[in-house]
């Protein structure tokens, strides 16, 4: 189970800030943007792509490469592109179709239940009972911009409780869906 945090919903504008996985042993895993990340990749010529994620883009990937299937909540739709947008732009080698295979809470929601929002927060609201979710503001974002400690951290414990909501929305689910051979 992953998830990241970035700066826009495009990855052509927006850079990665971190991301937190779980495996289905417990183990965690994650990554995220430092200042000297930051400071690598200042630069006078502004017509450079951003590519001040590269190091965690690679992590993520590296993570990736352990495993043959990854569990995410709209990861199809966001996640997964804004991970894979990133690595060719900072040049990074992504999983290619059908190395790694996804499970997405997202379209369970979609597919078998009947929501107002297929949203992770009102799934698990409404399913689980229970979310931790919190939202990211402007400020925040800005901070994780400019490599603030405060940021950086608000933004990893975000990340980290979306993930934790993202394992009880799948315990809740998956019993209604069939594993998929759905390639990232």
């Amino acid at each position: 189970d992953f998830d990241i945090e970035a700066e826009d919903l495009n990855a052509d504008y927006g850079i990665m800030f971190n991301w937190y996985a779980v495996d289905e042993d417990g183990n965690t895993f994650e990554d995220y943007i430092t200042l000297n990340d930051i400071n690598k990749y200042k630069s006078s010529n502004r017509d450079i792509e951003p590519k001040e994620d590269t190091r965690i883009v690679q992590s993520l990937i590296d993570l990736f490469s352990r495993y043959n299937r990854v569990v995410g909540h709209y990861s199809c739709g966001y996640d997964l592109p804004f991970a894979r947008t990133r690595a060719v732009i900072c040049k990074l080698d992504f999983p290619s179709y059908g190395m790694l295979f996804q499970s997405d809470t997202w379209v369970f929601l979609k597919k078998k239940f009947r929501l107002s929002r297929n949203s992770l927060e009102n799934g698990c609201r409404k399913l689980v009972g229970i979310t931790r979710k919190d939202h990211l503001s402007l400020a925040i974002k800005h901070g994780c911009l400019r490599g603030e400690k405060w940021a950086i951290d608000l933004s990893r414990e975000h990340c980290k409780k979306d993930v934790l909501d993202l394992i009880d929305l799948f315990e809740v689910t998956h019993r209604f869906m069939r594993k998929t051979k759905t390639s990232i």
